[in-house]
């Protein structure tokens, strides 16, 4: 029955593989935000979502205010700051809906995340590790030091 239902939504918003990773959620945040959601993401390549104004975005999805940007390499910074903005989502997954929306800039964003990543590195560098994975959070504290604005 479930995925009678999804199908119809996935032929209704052409957005496929609707329960895959985040996709769900970006779906309910689009709708918020009048946006339409890329059905071909790719990673590297396609944005999240689009409006209709072909302006693109990216969107982090969480339950608490901690998004995961994982992969921080040149390209996807790069790719990030060919966004319009970068949108962070909190959703409550028991009641099934987008609770809070803030939007930020994406060269604030990109700054924050490089200097989130040279610290991991400093870090792991102190404590003679390796650090095997680009991944860092911006967290609730993070939302001042990139001029987010809640917009839902």
């Amino acid at each position: 029955l479930i995925f009678d239902e999804i199908e119809y939504l996935e032929s209704k918003t052409k957005v496929v593989n609707l329960l895959t990773s985040n996709k769900i959620w970006e779906l309910l945040t689009s709708v918020q935000l009048d946006h339409n959601v890329n059905s071909e993401q790719g990673g590297r390549v396609a944005h999240d979502a689009f409006d209709s104004d072909g302006n693109e975005y990216e969107y982090k999805v969480s339950k608490s205010c901690a998004w995961s940007f994982q992969d921080i390499s040149d390209t996807v910074l790069k790719k990030y700051l060919s966004d319009k903005a970068i949108i962070l989502a909190v959703v409550d997954k028991t009641e099934f809906k987008v609770t809070t929306i803030f939007t930020a800039s994406p060269k604030k964003v990109v700054k924050r995340l490089k200097e989130k990543l040279s610290e991991k590195k400093l870090r792991y560098k102190k404590q003679g590790k390796a650090l095997t994975r680009l991944l860092v959070s911006l967290v609730k504290g993070d939302l001042k030091k990139i001029n987010a604005r809640q917009i839902l």
